[in-house]
């Protein structure tokens, strides 16, 4: 027999409002203390409760499914993590996860009026270049009712978006080199089509020119995020400036294929060669290369995004929403190797 809030209610010693408020995720607003929070969840784990997602969309008008459309054709290897966090906070808020994987850009239309048709209640959009005609469908989607939170898109002043601050990024990788006595640094995989690229040069030349130390256009290196075109473009830097011994890469494929390309043409790494990754990803934690690289909490990105979801949709349900866009900029740290 499936228990009920009542049960938890009676297990944990407090009111059926009280366990209704926790389990919707609405302790905070009801002034619920963190203790009876923690009482109420136990008990609910140990009864085995299992909410009706069901009967709750009935009553709210929802779907309880959540779209993610995300681009896997850039190869970025942090976003099987992201999307697993993601995942992990929608369950938490009784809601499941339609992924649509892009290839091209039909697909992103697709999925956009896919996922808008009612059948989604809010849609994600990870690691996603917007152009004309995504933007103007992804405000059709809002205007429609339908929230749109961008993640790891960029900084774009017309929607919530959740990003890396690659401001502070760049800061910290290009100190760490700096520090580590290297004087001629490259820049390699920067994406000015979705201006990120400006906002990491920036940090860069701010450490470069505080430390007295050159640095033009002809040490941006641009370099899809690809492991093997990554390889090749370190050959093209080896033949136009073999003096670099420092890299900034932009994500850790493009730092994975330069230091393939480093152990390629015998350099030691990080003897010869160090290379800052960005993201701090799995196949840069085992890599053969001892790599540096600055990071985000991934967890913590997908949590924003997914609460700040639940926040619009409880303001269209009150009829309370605001006109201004939310942005979270995600902290960087720095991992050193050894």
């Amino acid at each position: 027999m499936k228990s009920t809030i009542t049960d938890i209610a009676r297990a944990a010693k407090v009111s059926v409002g009280s366990v209704s408020s926790v389990l919707n995720n609405k302790a905070e607003d009801r002034r619920i203390s963190k203790d009876t929070v923690t009482r109420i969840r136990q008990a609910a784990e140990r009864l085995g409760y299992v909410p009706n997602f069901c009967a709750r969309g009935l009553r709210t008008q929802r779907t309880q499914n959540l779209g993610v459309i995300v681009d896997i054709s850039i190869q970025h290897s942090y976003l099987v993590e992201i999307i697993s966090h993601l995942e992990t906070h929608a369950k938490q808020h009784g809601y499941y996860v339609n992924i649509g994987v892009l290839h091209n850009e039909a697909d992103a239309l697709h999925y956009t009026r896919s996922f808008g048709a009612n059948r989604c209640d809010a849609v994600l959009v990870v690691s996603v270049t917007i152009n004309d005609k995504l933007d103007r469908q992804f405000k059709e989607l809002r205007a429609g009712g339908t929230p749109v939170v961008l993640v790891y898109c960029g900084e774009n002043p017309d929607y919530d978006c959740v990003c890396p601050n690659l401001y502070r990024s760049a800061i910290l990788g290009t100190e760490y080199l700096v520090r580590r006595g290297h004087r001629t640094i490259a820049c390699v995989g920067q994406r000015p089509e979705a201006g990120l690229g400006n906002e990491y040069l920036a940090g860069m030349r701010e450490v470069l020119s505080r430390h007295r130390l050159a640095f033009d256009d002809s040490q941006i290196y641009e370099c899809p995020a690809d492991f093997h075109m990554a390889a090749t473009v370190w050959d093209r830097i080896m033949a136009e400036r073999p003096e670099c011994t420092g890299f900034m890469a932009f994500n850790d494929d493009i730092a994975l294929g330069l230091a393939h390309g480093a152990r390629r043409a015998g350099r030691r790494i990080p003897e010869d060669i160090e290379i800052v990754a960005q993201n701090n990803t799995y196949p840069v934690r085992i890599s053969e290369s001892p790599l540096a690289s600055t990071y985000y909490d991934l967890d913590r990105a997908a949590e924003l995004a997914v609460q700040i979801v639940m926040d619009r949709l409880e303001q269209t349900e009150k009829g309370t929403g605001g006109k201004e866009v939310r942005l979270e900029k995600i902290a960087p740290g720095l991992y050193e190797p050894g």
